[in-house]
């Protein structure tokens, strides 16, 4: 069992093997996990993470077997997707549409790790299969091919997708960060646009 209080453990050395079988419970970082590096796990809760933990073992169930690991449908992006919000905004919509299946996305033409970690927080909030594959960036997509049911995602689609996580607030009087928890280079980032400021 390794203990770290942070729902991005792979930023801080807890760093699975591909196709390592671990018990995790935290959403983003199940997909992350399961997606970008292609470690197995389902997503846990709490309790059933530490009897994992004592006994050294978890339930063969679900995203642990090769045959629940399988793309159920394509999404073609064809949005320019570059940013940090614009890779929420899309893992809000595919999240909605895969309604519990696995996504394969075809069109990313390069993501970071920041940018996957938004994705995967975003797109497990909105659908509810931790594990997506990606053609060119996630490890296990080079073993699927990609399904022939397609969704596209143009620039309408984001637009919407924006549109529905913004609400039009008026003043910002609070501003929370870190969730989930930010990179080093996410800090540093901050701490530029904050200069001088308080």
């Amino acid at each position: 069992m390794i203990t770290c209080c942070t729902c991005t453990p792979y930023l801080i050395g807890n760093l699975p093997c591909f196709g390592e079988h671990i018990a995790w419970s935290e959403s983003s970082a199940v997909t992350f996990v399961n997606s970008v590096i292609g470690a197995r796990t389902n997503r846990e809760g709490g309790p059933s993470a530490i009897a994992a933990a004592i006994i050294g073992k978890t339930p063969a169930y679900g995203l642990h077997l090769e045959t629940e690991r399988k793309p159920d449908l394509t999404f073609e992006v064809e949005a320019d997707v570059s940013t940090l919000p614009d890779f929420g905004a899309l893992g809000y919509f595919i999240g909605k549409q895969a309604e519990g299946k696995i996504p394969y996305i075809r069109g990313i033409k390069s993501a970071n790790v920041d940018k996957l970690k938004s994705f995967s927080a975003s797109v497990v909030t909105y659908g509810f299969k931790a594990a997506i594959h990606d053609g060119g960036i996630t490890p296990e997509s080079l073993n699927h091919n990609p399904p022939k049911k397609v969704i596209k995602v143009t620039e309408k689609e984001l637009k919407e997708s924006y549109k529905a996580l913004n609400d039009d607030t008026g003043d910002i009087e609070f501003v929370s960060l870190g969730c989930p928890h930010c990179s080093i280079d996410e800090i540093g980032e901050i701490a530029r646009y904050l200069k001088g400021r308080r």
